[in-house]
């Protein structure tokens, strides 16, 4: 019953890519991703302190207490993953969904269940070194807009709201702030439209067929 309620929420692709022009110059793309010793030690530092374990019984607290010892055979493996085994991403060594309760409503209805992904430990390192350096060669373009606070979480913009809405409060104005919350937003995202749209903002080559591989025949 929760696979057919997750199913029936999706979007199904209708095969047609829509015209998306090139945002960036031809000069500019993004075909790699570097896994250093160094990029992998500071990653695991910067990981939450957590002794709940994932799918394989590990925790960040365990990596933490082992990254020097870690960060050489992981670089190893990422290294060869993005170049030969990106197949290997898709399995569910790396991620498992299941469904949790959105506390609101009786437990006996779908609808009140959301699909978690639990994701290996290993495997966040890996989606956040990519995250990361794609991320600020992006913000470097202005290809991302430094107020899209939700995708830029690794930079420093909230004092900077921060002085605006205390300048606000210290002048005696009243200070609204919004947020949206879109439900089921990624739940409704084209992969085929998404890979397509990727390419116009420079992806290719491995890093390209390693995001198209992580999404390709996801259910």
């Amino acid at each position: 019953m929760l696979n057919s309620y997750f199913t029936g929420v999706s979007t199904v692709d209708d095969g047609i890519l829509p015209h998306f022009a090139r945002r960036v110059d031809d000069n500019v793309f993004s075909n790699h991703v570097d896994f250093t010793f160094s990029d992998i030690v500071k990653m695991i530092t910067h990981m939450k302190s957590s002794n709940t374990a994932d799918l394989q019984g590990f925790s960040n607290s365990f990596l933490k207490s082992l990254k020097f010892a870690l960060a050489k055979p992981l670089s190893a493996l990422y290294i060869r993953i993005s170049l030969h085994l990106v197949r290997f991403l898709v399995t569910g060594v790396w991620q498992n969904m299941l469904p949790l309760f959105s506390k609101k409503g009786v437990s006996s209805n779908v609808a009140n269940y959301r699909p978690i992904s639990l994701t290996s430990t290993f495997s966040k390192i890996f989606e956040r070194i990519v995250k990361q350096q794609n991320m600020l060669a992006y913000l470097d373009n202005q290809l991302i807009s430094r107020q899209q606070l939700a995708s830029c979480q690794n930079v420093q913009l909230v004092p900077n709201y921060l002085i605006d809405w205390t300048l606000s409060i210290r002048n005696r104005h009243s200070v609204d702030v919004i947020y949206f919350d879109f439900t089921k937003a990624f739940d409704s995202v084209s992969h085929p439209k998404l890979i397509h749209k990727l390419q116009a903002y420079g992806f290719c080559g491995r890093l390209l067929c390693v995001l198209s591989e992580f999404l390709c025949d996801r259910t």
